[in-house]
């Protein structure tokens, strides 16, 4: 199934669209054919692939794809700031050496989305760069203005739960008193993810 998928994906015919589900599909298969597939469409830049570009991105990230660490690296530099996020996201997937030492370039980022994925996976494995943006996203207000738009609630809410987990795993002495303030959100959810939080901080065996 794995090599017709590849050459679904390959053939110059098909709609982007169904490119994009093919790549998808190689992602969780994870085969090193499928993943030398999703290599040429993450390299391929032409304006007809940008769907499934993105989707070869992700699913980089699925396979676990560790010799795509340096493709990934540098999509952070792309225009496309759903591009850069996706590449962040995918390089926190895989989660090596090398996509831990390119990750903190994304830190810093002129997209807040992109600076808060890079910050919530270099969280999560315990990097202390992420301290600084994981401090600003564990503020409500601070979220509210890097995520001002109308209809944003539900991601503003993703943003602060995700933060708070992410401050949980990093234990840096600094995000606990923000992490304790967000308990205290007139959120239930948010404050519930802030006090779990803060209970698998206290309590690390519980991860």
């Amino acid at each position: 199934f794995g090599k017709e998928l590849v050459e679904v994906f390959d053939d110059p015919r098909i709609q982007d669209e169904v490119r994009a589900w093919a790549a998808l599909a190689l992602g969780e298969l994870g085969t090193p054919e499928g993943v030398q597939a999703l290599m040429r469409g993450v390299a391929d830049g032409s304006e007809d692939h940008r769907a499934s570009r993105y989707a070869c991105a992700w699913a980089l990230g699925a396979a676990g794809a560790h010799e795509a660490v340096p493709a990934l690296a540098e999509l952070l530099g792309n225009p496309s700031s759903s591009l850069r996020k996706i590449s962040a996201y995918s390089l926190g997937v895989i989660g090596d050496e090398a996509a831990l030492k390119a990750l903190p370039k994304a830190l810093s980022d002129d997209a807040p989305e992109v600076r808060w994925t890079a910050a919530i996976w270099l969280g999560s494995r315990r990097q202390a760069c992420a301290a600084g943006v994981l401090g600003r996203y564990l503020d409500r207000k601070a979220v509210e203005e890097a995520f001002p738009q109308k209809g944003q609630e539900q991601n503003r809410e993703t943003v602060l739960a995700g933060s708070a987990r992410a401050a949980a795993m990093l234990r840096d002495a600094s995000l606990r008193p923000a992490l304790e303030a967000l308990a205290r959100d007139p959120s239930p959810a948010t404050s519930m993810a802030a006090k779990q939080a803060l209970l698998a901080w206290d309590r690390p065996e519980l991860e």
